[in-house]
């Protein structure tokens, strides 16, 4: 994928996306480049935003970033210099 981050949108275009569900049937390839955009909401340094595509919410503190699906997962991450 390309991503785009601005102040006030993330914009993201899938160039190549492989599905495999487990279950023995071949791997699906998607090659369409579909692109989509969310809003990005900004408080001091602090930019969230959901990506696009059904994914995670997002928030960037900092070198911090943390990626959470309700009910599903919180992942963290961080920059190390």
């Amino acid at each position: 994928s390309t991503y785009k981050l601005s102040g006030t949108e993330y914009t993201e275009t899938l160039l190549v996306t492989a599905m495999d569900d487990g279950s023995g049937k071949p791997t699906a390839y998607n090659l369409t480049g579909a692109t989509e955009s969310t809003p990005v909401t900004r408080e001091g340094g602090r930019l969230a935003f959901k990506l696009p595509f059904g994914e995670p919410s997002v928030v960037f503190e900092g070198d911090k970033l943390t990626a959470t699906m309700e009910g599903q997962f919180v992942d963290y991450w961080e920059r190390v210099h």
